[in-house]
């Protein structure tokens, strides 16, 4: 896993928290680095600030108490940490400045289609080595680095964090899937130095581009990109 390179530390946000001011003041952060976001790459997302501005408070709730989905931040502090999260320390969630964000959602197939199966790598019984299990499945989404962070390694250590945090928490195997603009050369780059693999491309229909014409094309390529971590690769004396 990456280092995090001195300034910031990785966290994970909570999916709730007893103290009303504070969750109070988590889901406004969430919200407000989410909408700026979307008005510094409006490019980099299919939703729109228009539209996400017109969201109740109780959506933006609800994405942060979602139990299939993991938002982490990168944020800003006064000296060097490793990234990885020790101790929940709201404090330091709210006080620093955050700089990067990308959300990891579980995926829930249908397992009578889903091509996501891999045979158990703990298998040791040869009557059932040809069993398969399904995959955990995850989707990488949302991710955004500020401006003013970008070329100090924080989008790499995002997704390696985030990768890595849910690997430590499993012991089966794990595929990771994204999708990126297929012309995003630096998001694709970041993607592929982090171990993720275009698998197809295929063109979608924008609904963005009567909001953003004649900026906006109306099809584009779009890279689907996969990551499969193996239960045996993962480190559980990492912290």
């Amino acid at each position: 896993m990456a280092e995090a390179p001195r300034g910031y530390r990785i966290f994970a946000l909570p999916r709730n928290c007893s103290d009303p001011s504070t969750w109070k003041d988590l889901v406004e952060r969430q919200k407000n680095f989410r909408l700026m976001a979307l008005q510094v790459s409006p490019e980099a997302y299919a939703s729109t600030y228009e539209r996400e501005m017109q969201l109740a408070w109780e959506t933006w709730e609800d994405r942060l108490k979602d139990t299939q989905a993991t938002t982490f931040v990168a944020v800003a502090t006064l000296e060097s940490k490793h990234p990885g999260m020790r101790n929940l320390d709201m404090s330091a969630i709210l006080a620093g400045d955050w700089l990067g964000h990308l959300v990891l959602v579980e995926i829930e197939d249908d397992l009578d289609n889903s091509t996501s199966t891999v045979s158990p790598s703990t298998e040791s019984n040869e009557d059932r080595v040809d069993d398969v299990v399904p995959a955990r499945r995850f989707r990488l989404s949302g991710m955004f680095v500020k401006p003013t962070a970008q070329r100090l390694g924080v989008g790499r250590t995002l997704v390696e964090h985030a990768i890595w945090t849910i690997k430590s928490q499993m012991g089966r195997d794990i595929q990771f899937t994204l999708v990126v603009d297929a012309d995003n050369d630096p998001a694709r780059a970041l993607y592929e130095r982090s171990g993720f693999r275009v698998v197809r491309e295929e063109w979608y229909e924008s609904d963005r581009a009567e909001i953003y014409a004649p900026k906006e094309p109306l099809w584009k390529l779009a890279a689907h990109m996969e990551y499969q971590a193996r239960a045996a690769s993962v480190n559980r004396n990492s912290s």
